[in-house]
């Protein structure tokens, strides 16, 4: 995780980028009409 500002903490865009694929593909697998419209 790296801090951006006080208090902010985010993943690295690597680690990030793999939770994003694997979010994206349970939902498409358990709720196939739904969309993500934010993924930070």
């Amino acid at each position: 995780m790296t801090v951006r500002g006080k208090g902010k903490y985010t993943y690295n865009q690597f680690v990030r980028q793999e939770g994003e694929v694997f979010f994206r593909d349970l939902m498409s697998k358990y709720f196939p009409n739904n969309e993500i419209i934010y993924f930070s």
